[in-house]
Parts: C-alpha cells; sequence; structure tokens
C-alpha cells in the first residue's frame, strides 16, 4: 500500500513540473560597438544576452542605410560564427563620406531579435598616391624605375611605362605582386632593352579599387651606358661610365707603375710618407685587399707628375669635378653606391643612378688625434685628389670628399696636405 501511494505521489509530482516548464522565447542579443577601424572597413559583433531557452540557429550583423533595420530591409546580413555566446565579423565599406547603419541580430525556432542600432560615417576614401624616385642601376640599355607608392589600404597595382615620346610611352614592366596596406611602398623594377646616349621619359600608373592615380612624366639619360673598359700599364681593368659629357672611370685607381714604366714606392711607414716629397702610394691600413675593393691611395706628388694615367686620361681639375656635379645637381646620391655593403648607415641619398659607383675608399691624413698618417674613415667617406696644386708651394692640393651622413657634393674642394693619401679617378680627355 505504501509503494503504490509513493508511485502516485512521484508521477504527481512530475506531472506537476511539466506544467512549470517555460516556452521558449525570443532571444536577447546586444549589439557591440565598434572597434578596428580602417578608412575601408570596421569590425563589430554580437553578445547572447539570453537565448531564450531555445538553441541558437543563426546570427550575425544586419548592415545598410535602413534608420531600422532587420533581415529583411538590410543592404547586407553578415553571419557569423557564435564563440562563447559572442561574435565578431568585419564589414567592409566601399563609399566616402557616407553614413552606414548596422545592427546585430539572433535567431532561435521561435523568431530573431535585433540589438541597438549604431551608426557609422565614413571617411574619405582614397586612390593610392605615387610618387617618383630617380632612376638606379644605369647599365647597357637597362635601368631600374622606382617609386615610392602608398595604397591607401586597398590592394594596389603599380605599373611603370617609359619611351622616348611623351605621347607614347610604349614600354611596359608590370610589377606583378600586387601591394596593400597603409604605408608607403619603395616599388622598383628592372627595364631592359633601351638604347644608349638616348633621353627616355617614364611615369608609374598605380590602381586599386578606388580609382587609378598616374604620376607626372620624368626623365632619365642613357647616357650612363657602360663603357667597353680602361686598361692602365699593370694591366689592371676598370668599368667606365658616361656621365653627361664626360667619360670617368666607374672605380678607383689602383696602379702601382707610371705610365711610363717607372715603379711608385709603396711607402707604409706613417713617419717616411709624412716626410715625402715625391710620389707614393699606399694600401688602406696597408692591406692590399683593401684596395681590391676601394683603390689605392695616393699622394699628391704622384697625382702631379701628370704619369698616373694611360693616353687618353687624366686626373680631372676641380672644374672638371664641377661638371660632374652639375649633371647630379650637387647631390652626392646619384654617384654614391647604394646600401651598406661597403657604405655605413645612413648612406644618405645613395641610389648610384648615374653609375659613379662612389665607395667609401677614406684616407691617409698627416695628423688626426694626434695619430701621424693615420688611416681614417674607410666606410664614412669617399676621396678623391683633383689635379689641382698650390702655385707657389705646391704643399697643398684640392680634394674632394663625399659623406655616409650628407645629400651634397663639396663647393670648391677641400685644401689639404701634399702629402695626404687619398683615391684617384680618371677622366677621358675631351
Amino acid at each position: 500500500m505504501k509503494s503504490l501511494l509513493y508511485i502516485i505521489f512521484t508521477v504527481s509530482i512530475l506531472i506537476a513540473c511539466q506544467s512549470c516548464k517555460k516556452d521558449p522565447n525570443l532571444p536577447l542579443v546586444e549589439t557591440l560597438e565598434i572597434y578596428g577601424t580602417t578608412s575601408h572597413s570596421f569590425y563589430s559583433g554580437g553578445i547572447i544576452r539570453d537565448d531564450g531557452d531555445a538553441p541558437i540557429i543563426a546570427c550575425g550583423i544586419c548592415f545598410g542605410s535602413n534608420p531600422f533595420l532587420n533581415l529583411d530591409n538590410a543592404d547586407s546580413v553578415i553571419p557569423c560564427i557564435l564563440t562563447d555566446n559572442s561574435f565578431r565579423v568585419q564589414i567592409t565599406i566601399s563609399n566616402s563620406y557616407t553614413t552606414y547603419r548596422f545592427r546585430a541580430f539572433a535567431t532561435n525556432k521561435v523568431g530573431t531579435s535585433y540589438g541597438v542600432n549604431y551608426e557609422f560615417k565614413s571617411g574619405y576614401l582614397i586612390s593610392p598616391t605615387v610618387t617618383l624616385l630617380e632612376v638606379s642601376e644605369i647599365t647597357t640599355g637597362g635601368v631600374k624605375l622606382q617609386a615610392s607608392v602608398n595604397p591607401n589600404e586597398f590592394e594596389t597595382k603599380v605599373e611603370f611605362v617609359c619611351g622616348t615620346d611623351t605621347n607614347n610611352l610604349d614600354k611596359t614592366a608590370c610589377v606583378s605582386n600586387s601591394i596593400n596596406g597603409d604605408q608607403d611602398v619603395i616599388v622598383s623594377t628592372p627595364i631592359s632593352g633601351l638604347l644608349c646616349n638616348k633621353t627616355y621619359y617614364y611615369r608609374v600608373n598605380a590602381v586599386n579599387s578606388i580609382g587609378k592615380t598616374t604620376s607626372s612624366i620624368h626623365e632619365f639619360n642613357t647616357t650612363g651606358c657602360a663603357g667597353p673598359g680602361l686598361v692602365d700599364i699593370d694591366g689592371n681593368i676598370y668599368k667606365t661610365i658616361t656621365i653627361g659629357n664626360q667619360t670617368w672611370m666607374a672605380e678607383n685607381l689602383k696602379v702601382t707603375h707610371y705610365n711610363d714604366g717607372t715603379l711608385i714606392p709603396n711607402v707604409l711607414d706613417s713617419v717616411a710618407w709624412m716626410k715625402l716629397k715625391t710620389g707614393a702610394y699606399c694600401d688602406y691600413n696597408n692591406d692590399a685587399m683593401n684596395s681590391d675593393i676601394y683603390g689605392r691611395l695616393y699622394n699628391f706628388y704622384a697625382v702631379n707628375t701628370k704619369k698616373l694615367a694611360p693616353p687618353g686620361w687624366h686626373v680631372p681639375s676641380l672644374i672638371e669635378w664641377f661638371q660632374l656635379f652639375y649633371f647630379t645637381k650637387e647631390n652626392s646620391g646619384p654617384l654614391k653606391e647604394a646600401g651598406y655593403s661597403h657604405w655605413y648607415s645612413p648612406n644618405t641619398g645613395a641610389t648610384n643612378y648615374a653609375g659613379f659607383n662612389a665607395l667609401p675608399n677614406g684616407g691617409r691624413l698627416k695628423q688626426y688625434d694626434f695619430v701621424i698618417c693615420r688611416f681614417i674613415a674607410m666606410h664614412y667617406n669617399s676621396t678623391w685628389w683633383a689635379s689641382d696644386a698650390d702655385r707657389l708651394t705646391e704643399n697643398y692640393a684640392l680634394m674632394l670628399p663625399l659623406s655616409l651622413d650628407e645629400d651634397k657634393t663639396p663647393i670648391g674642394g677641400w685644401i689639404m696636405w701634399a702629402y695626404d693619401g687619398y683615391a684617384v679617378r680618371l677622366v677621358k680627355n675631351d
């Protein structure tokens, strides 16, 4: 009897609990405020505060211009992946200065509910910005074109075009990899098949989904096509370069004999070097391996013999150096080897687009920091003699330096002791 009463009591309790169970309701969802804003997108999302006692079967963001968004009138619906009762999505915009509205939604078997409407006013969406840079690496029939391009956060395709006629820039060099982001990117590409001793014109086109930007037209001369080379009396072969109406060595002199076959003394001792009144050479730090790269250092007495150069060449005068500097608009960057293989940082302005390939050979000075005839400034300075001597005593001469932290050429040359040691570049006779 007691068992029967217990069973009746239990069944009654179960029936009562079933009658107390709630029916499911609409979910409760909250719209997240925006974050991670860029010129063409932002992030938002939602939090499911209550699932309404039924599984969530859909959620996301309604996005559009309607002030009372729902799934039926939204311009677009961005579905979500629900994680721990919340979700986040990226929203892409496509028009400038437009008010966009968005709100979160969540759906269960009862229906769909929405969070609060939010507004977002887009800024100015712009096409790429471009700045042409100086050409570099001029070689026989070729050149490297460069530009600084800001994609302004849209995937951007860059294209260079050039030719000898500004109305028909028909030679195209496409950069195959598109660029992205909101920072300036240096884009470069080699272009070949050019004629020597020609003026070429070029520009860059950059295209993203907002529009196309075309730079102004710039020009360069292929007068810098590499020459056949120069051979000194020791058999050293040097690259040559035509810049403007001058032809220069494209590396520093290494010769150890005058052009009449006489040996140039290699003076190692610092005191002996300082007392010289005749021609001599040395290697930087008395290490011949340095001369393989940077050329040798000569005192001015060797320069003043007029016998360093092979027939048809000579040590340039100050005026001839200034002709070179005039071609580069008194900037040293077009003359200096680019990068940091030999120069220390910052190697300001270095592009070497003229092909002169100036290296930081340093020098041997009479005295520096109380050290007699000290080797100094390798990796910091290029130094070359001009042929101009002090007319009265010949104890002084003109030297031309280029520096790692400046993009300018020297004005007037530096007057130095004739027994200092500097590099030599030769220029071809007119």
